[in-house]
């Protein structure tokens, strides 16, 4: 195909377009265009994929009577060598408002330029997850991680094992530790960034007035 890495960056500039425009629709849940507008979001990151360098997949992992969306990459040949190596693998997860298309540009590329597998989904409050199957979040998080490492470990190939890390971000950096004080066949988990109270770090912010903000900012920097 002619000019395939132009496509594939335009087609991931388009759905990150689309999903700008859908946060913004949020004041009313019941806009019809949220449905539409993520959807389209979802399509075109879709198309971006079918002209990655590096191999993807689109996967459904068990959940509770239903599943949860993922994606699955791995490093291209000029990165990875031999297929047939056990990689260690990051399992990556958004937090309240966020869906899994947004990861690649934040977290995947860079982990599959160093020579990781890389795991994305959707969990309960999330994504398709909410906006489909109307399923809401849980605090118990994990019993959602659970069930992707047991499908990354039973389903997917290149996964090594001893070496599985867990990324979360925005409020994903209190669900991820959440998750990982009891999900034991983790080996690393990443908190970005790490929320130990979420009611405070909700409210936080308005107890100061702007310029007491502004002077917190400066003075941490």
């Amino acid at each position: 195909m002619k000019h395939s890495v132009s496509a594939c960056q335009a087609y991931l500039r388009a759905s990150s377009y689309y999903r700008a425009a859908e946060f913004f629709l949020h004041e009313n849940p019941n806009d019809p265009r949220i449905l539409e507008i993520w959807q389209t979001s979802v399509d075109t990151f879709l198309k971006a994929a079918r002209l990655f360098t590096h191999p993807f997949q689109e996967i459904e992992i068990p959940y509770e009577g239903t599943t949860m969306p993922g994606y699955f990459y791995k490093p291209s040949k000029e990165i990875a060598g031999k297929n047939d190596v056990q990689r260690p693998t990051l399992i990556i997860h958004t937090g309240f408002d966020g869906t899994q298309e947004e990861l690649y540009s934040q977290a995947v590329l860079a982990a599959l330029q160093r020579g990781y597998n890389c795991l994305t989904f959707e969990g309960p409050g999330q994504g398709k997850v909410i906006r489909k199957q109307k399923i809401p979040f849980r605090y118990d998080w994990e019993k959602v991680v659970k069930p992707v490492v047991d499908y990354a470990l039973n389903n997917l190939e290149g996964i090594n094992p001893n070496k599985i890390a867990l990324m979360g971000i925005s409020l994903g950096g209190y669900l991820a530790a959440r998750a990982a004080a009891f999900e034991t066949r983790l080996s690393a988990c990443v908190l970005d960034d790490g929320v130990y109270d979420v009611f405070e770090s909700f409210v936080g912010p308005y107890r100061k007035t702007p310029l007491e903000s502004i002077m917190t900012s400066t003075n941490a920097i």
